[in-house]
């Protein structure tokens, strides 16, 4: 079996992370214009690859993988509720 880097796994989490929030970001932004499917596409991509390395970063150092786990939430809850303030008609 291979080893994996801890200094290498804490790369990919932290280059995952920000390029998850940039994503989760740029998807709220990007609603409602032609970009909007290529970038929730993008978002999801990303979303998968951080909860693949996560649970990499689980089995070989612990304490990195829950820091990780709530980034991925935060991420996930931005990509579901509407921040924008209601109009009223």
């Amino acid at each position: 079996m291979h080893s994996f880097s801890p200094q290498a796994i804490n790369v990919c989490l932290i280059v995952l992370q920000v390029l998850g929030l940039a994503g989760v970001w740029l998807m709220r932004v990007g609603e409602r214009t032609q970009l909007a499917h290529s970038l929730r596409g993008l978002f999801i991509l990303v979303m998968l690859l951080l909860a693949i390395v996560t649970t990499v970063s689980l089995v070989v150092e612990p304490r990195s993988g829950l820091i990780s786990g709530v980034v991925l939430a935060v991420m996930a809850v931005l990509a579901v509720v509407d921040l924008r303030p209601v109009r009223k008609r």
